[in-house]
């Protein structure tokens, strides 16, 4: 308690004189005016973090001066910090601070002050202790007590407060801590096992179209046989004759338009199927052609021979009924007739 307390009347007193003692513009080089703007602000902060440390508020006063230095880095300023983190009991934060102060003072600290220091370095090595960390993939961000203390790989041991540490290692998304206790000269270790990453999700392939269904294959119309002739007295005979030449143009003629338009419909889609293939579509686009003349003679035959079979019908003249030759052939139709 009494060393403390020694401590707490040294840091107020030498609180006063670094206060005057933070850098000042040389004579023989002026600063740049943001370099007076950093010092000016940071002898504010330092002035402040005084007042707190006084008021009992060690955890504002560190902040002031931990912003004091970074405005205008100066080693008699880390002799406050490691006082002060000695009152927050974070005794490995004030043994880095005291460190860094006789290392930055180097022989412009006195020889009794630099005494007195090591001193409370030694008190403190009662109240710290080794921890090596090691974690399972590299460049994962280490933290004691949520405190950052590097990266993964870390080839030196950390100094750690004694008592119960928490150590954690994040990278990305993923993170792992644990808890341990080390007591006074421990040199502890801890392996931070990170979970694996999750894989991404597999692209989603898109199966590409089926090819296009080729246009069925349209058997060549037959033309019916011709009629048989009808005899002299065959009248009736010659009547039922062209009924059903009738009939047969018509189912033919029904039969080719059904494959005509059939025939346009696949066209079109091939048309319409990129890119395409030419030799399909001139082949489709040929056999509608020929199906369209085909049911254009049709149509034509079934005109006629229905006209011959109407008008037999009606006159019913068996003696001079007509003698019909019906022939089909590419887009022709061809009628012979002669009355007996």
């Amino acid at each position: 308690m009494k060393r403390a307390r020694a401590i707490v009347l040294l840091l107020t007193a030498l609180s006063s004189s670094l206060a005057t003692a933070l850098p000042r513009p040389c004579a023989a080089q002026e600063p740049a005016p943001s370099s007076k703007e950093a010092a000016k602000e940071a002898e504010v902060h330092f002035r402040r973090g005084v007042e707190l440390y006084k008021q009992g508020d060690s955890a504002g006063a560190i902040v002031e001066f931990h912003r004091a230095y970074e405005l205008s880095p100066n080693y008699r300023v880390l002799y406050n910090v490691g006082q002060t983190y000695y009152q927050l009991q974070r005794y490995a934060d004030a043994m880095k601070a005291l460190r860094s102060f006789l290392s930055g003072g180097g022989s412009a600290i006195p020889a009794a002050k630099r005494a007195q220091v090591e001193a409370d370095i030694r008190m403190l090595e009662a109240h710290v202790a080794d921890v090596e960390v090691r974690v399972n993939a590299d460049g994962a961000q280490i933290a004691v007590d949520d405190e950052a203390v590097g990266v993964s790989p870390l080839h030196d041991p950390v100094l750690v407060s004694i008592g119960r540490r928490k150590v954690s290692a994040v990278k990305g998304a993923q993170r792992v801590e644990r808890f341990l206790d080390v007591a006074t000269g421990d040199h502890a270790s801890v392996v931070l096992e990170l979970p694996p990453e999750t894989p991404p999700p597999p692209p989603v392939v898109v199966p590409p179209p089926p090819p296009p269904t080729p246009p069925p294959t349209v058997n060549p119309i037959q033309p019916p046989p011709p009629p048989p002739e009808a005899s002299s007295g065959g009248g009736s005979t010659i009547k039922w004759v062209l009924w059903g030449a009738t009939g047969a143009f018509a189912v033919g003629t029904a039969v080719t338009g059904i494959l005509t338009l059939t025939a346009q419909s696949n066209l079109s889609a091939q048309l319409n199927t990129f890119p395409g293939n030419s030799d399909q579509i001139d082949q489709t686009r040929n056999q509608g052609r020929a199906l369209g003349l085909v049911t254009d003679g049709l149509i034509a035959a079934t005109a006629v021979a229905g006209g011959l079979a109407l008008w037999v019908t009606l006159t019913n003249h068996s003696s001079s009924a007509p003698k019909v030759d019906v022939r089909v052939g590419a887009g022709t139709v061809q009628l012979q007739g002669r009355f007996q």
